[in-house]
């Protein structure tokens, strides 16, 4: 077992992608950096896998790190995703649930998810800095 801190580097390494992804872009860096303490990376091996379902309940915000996802609106629009773009939930704490399907279109998917609390509390908490009451 390696023992000491768990690396920063990592994390800074993360910033740096993150910093160049349209899905953090008009973030703080103090919000990228808890996101990232709370970021689960999920990789999908093959194309045509379905990540998100009709009618789902969502519970988490995901950003494409690598390949193309396509989602299939229920009105018949098809919309493909690409690396830095995101979907899933917004940040509010009410039950969300998906319209359409979110399949990978491609082999090795990789994402990260960022569970609804944790998104919810870290956009409308950090990002709010300031005397707080309460």
């Amino acid at each position: 077992g390696s023992s000491g801190s768990s690396g920063d580097d990592d994390i800074e390494q993360l910033l740096e992608f993150m910093h160049q992804l349209p899905a953090f872009a008009n973030m703080t860096m103090s919000v990228r950096r808890e996101l990232c303490s709370v970021m689960i990376f999920e990789v999908v091996e093959q194309a045509g896998a379905i990540i998100l379902e009709d009618g789902q309940e969502l519970d988490s915000w995901y950003v494409i790190l690598n390949g193309t996802v396509e989602i299939s609106h229920p009105d018949g629009k098809v919309e493909n995703l690409f690396m830095g773009n995101s979907f899933g939930i917004t940040p509010t704490l009410d039950k969300q649930y998906m319209h359409g399907i979110v399949r990978t279109k491609v082999d090795d998917c990789q994402f990260v998810c960022i569970a609804q609390q944790d998104y919810w509390r870290i956009l409308n908490h950090v990002e709010k800095s300031g005397p707080s009451s309460g």
